[in-house]
């Protein structure tokens, strides 16, 4: 009872007004809600479902004084109500709650209410419960076993009760499930190639970082697990930095410390190192910086590493086939190009088993012309045609394939099983020969490029030849027809300037002997009756020489001397010397300019 007084004066006299409440339920609800308080301490601190679970029925035993309770979990995959706790087995009903049944209808309805589960379940002993939601989890069941009502703080209490349980219940399947992430994310870094680090940006230039997050992917990077590297390096990672670049690389760290101070940061930070593990091997790491802003505490950074040793290695390996291969700029012979390439791959990329065939446009087959040191020459076909199906296949398609020698029986050669093939554009194929179907499909397609380039220029080059050749030919023939055209055109304008018969000869054998292509000319006549020709104009030969060889006997003339033939044939002749059969001059010889070819016509002037 909750008594209130008030001192009154009342006709003079000194009163007491006193007014009285019945508290008792508020006075049970205050003290459950305070020893809920308790309960609610203790479930947040749980550390799984099972554990909340008897929390919450213990609680509604010894603070709401139910002693019988049940605890539903909801099923989402059979859509049921599943029991998970309860204080005696089949007090509420069967322990699965289909969904027409009146406690799944509460839970999905979200309501608190006073229910009688001896009246819904045969098998129930307990006449009337508060059945009350844990939100989406379940419900909770709770009451006496012959109770017919309960005080409403009871069902407030069971709902802050519930309630309660919810919020823990969410705890621990956001636990769960950022648990299970990380696993699987730890279980992705852990498949993929990357080593991952994350830690304070200040601590990237000590030696013990301790950082927030490491992958366990820095003990293949370096070797050994992060955390005890200092173990083997006095200086911990830094220790294990190859000489020639650690200190270029604690500039490079110095760097980004001073650019996040700054508010000056990249998006991303790269470097290429070397570090030196303790048994002496070499590694080249290329590592990715990420500055990231926290929500707590100084800036991180997250460093992605990855071992690129081989791949510096094969870029070594590449540019020193390449360094080998640069004659192939230079040379000038298919042949000579195609030993290059093929002693090169033998070398650098260790595949001695090759052979160059090249395209013959001629005969319309693939003509070999170089193979590799380890490859007998006598033991593969000089040539492949169209029925070698693969292999022309490859050359048609321009595209790569691996095959059985069964598949391509005319390439046997030893214990070799599988050839690689590849085209070199439209100017012929590549063959590598091996002993299993695997093949170092870069090297091939890097080698088959190079040698495609050189044979492209080697070929370009040729058609450019043939072509400037094609093209000096026309040229000069377009130019001496040019000549006869300029010297048919003075000819005509000679003969119309002219008016006699002789100064017309006079003036055709002046223009004739113009021109580059003649020397001289002359013009004769023949005596009627006779073998014999009379020279009537004679330009740019002696003309002693001329008479002494037309003079001779008609015997001679007639059996030696072009000009004799011409007109008695009426025909255009050529003859190597004019002066034949003539002696005289020094040493018995005439000046070379008339030993030379002679184009002689029937007089027609």
């Amino acid at each position: 009872m909750l008594v209130n007084a008030t001192l009154a004066t009342i006709d003079g006299s000194d009163r007491v007004l006193a007014t009285s409440q019945e508290i008792t339920a508020r006075r049970k609800r205050e003290a459950v809600m305070e020893n809920l308080q308790g309960a609610i301490d203790k479930m947040q601190a749980a550390e799984n479902v099972e554990q909340i679970y008897r929390i919450v029925e213990k609680t509604a035993e010894e603070v709401l004084q139910l002693p019988r309770t049940a605890c539903w979990g909801y099923d989402e995959s059979e859509e049921q109500l599943q029991c998970v706790s309860q204080t005696e087995s089949g007090e509420f009903g069967p322990d699965i709650l289909p969904p027409e049944s009146p406690e799944y209808t509460a839970f999905q309805a979200g309501n608190t209410l006073e229910y009688s589960p001896a009246e819904n379940h045969q098998e129930a002993s307990v006449q009337t419960a508060i059945l009350t939601p844990i939100r989406d989890y379940g419900i909770l069941a709770a009451g006496q076993c012959q109770r017919g009502d309960y005080e409403p703080y009871l069902t407030d209490a069971a709902q802050v009760l519930t309630a309660h349980a919810a919020v823990a219940l969410d705890r621990i399947h956001r636990g769960k499930r950022l648990k299970e992430s990380e696993t699987r994310l730890q279980a992705i870094i852990n498949r993929i190639d990357e080593a991952i680090l994350l830690l304070p940006v200040s601590k990237l230039n000590q030696p013990r970082p301790e950082p927030d997050y490491v992958s366990s992917g820095y003990d293949d990077l370096l070797g050994t697990p992060l955390g005890t590297i200092h173990e083997v390096f006095d200086e911990g990672f830094f220790g294990a930095l190859h000489p020639d670049d650690y200190d270029s690389y604690c500039r490079f760290i110095e760097s980004i410390q001073a650019d996040v101070q700054a508010g000056e940061v990249d998006q991303r930070y790269i470097r290429t190192y070397r570090i030196r593990l303790h048994d002496g091997t070499t590694k080249w790491i290329r590592s990715e910086y990420y500055p990231t802003s926290w929500l707590e505490g100084e800036p991180r950074i997250v460093i992605v590493s990855r071992d690129i040793t081989e791949r510096k290695a094969r870029e070594e390996t590449i540019e020193s086939f390449h360094d080998i291969t640069a004659k192939l700029t230079t040379t000038e012979a298919v042949h000579e190009a195609g030993n290059i390439a093929v002693n090169a791959a033998a070398s650098v990329f260790d595949i001695p088993t090759t052979a160059v065939y090249t395209y013959q446009e001629g005969s319309g087959e693939l003509s070999l012309i170089s193979t590799g040191p380890d490859m007998n020459a006598d033991r593969i076909p000089d040539t492949l045609t169209a029925d070698t199906q693969p292999v022309w296949e490859t050359f048609i398609g321009e595209s790569m394939q691996i095959e059985s020698v069964e598949a391509t029986p005319v390439l046997q050669t030893d214990s070799y099983q599988y050839v690689f093939m590849l085209p070199l554009g439209t100017n012929g194929v590549l063959i590598i020969w091996g002993k299993k179907s695997s093949f170092d499909t870069e090297a091939g397609s890097i080698l088959a490029a190079t040698l495609e380039a050189s044979l492209n220029r080697l070929y370009g080059e040729q058609q450019l030849e043939s072509h400037r050749e094609e093209l000096n030919q026309q040229t000069e023939r377009a130019q001496r027809l040019d000549s006869i055209a300029e010297l048919t055109h003075r000819v005509e304008a000679a003969i119309t300037r002219e008016s006699t018969r002789k100064g017309i000869q006079k003036a055709v054998c002046n223009e004739l002997t113009s021109v580059d292509q003649f020397a001289g000319a002359m013009t004769a006549t023949g005596e009627v009756g006779t073998n014999r020709l009379t020279t009537e104009t004679i330009v740019g030969i002696e003309s002693r020489l001329v008479h002494q060889s037309l003079s001779a006997p008609e015997k001679t003339q007639k059996a030696s001397h072009p000009a004799i033939k011409a007109w008695q044939s009426n025909e255009a002749c050529v003859a190597e010397d004019i002066l034949r059969g003539v002696t005289g001059g020094v040493g018995n010889r005439y000046p070379s300019c008339w030993n030379r070819r002679c184009v002689f016509c029937a007089d027609s002037i």
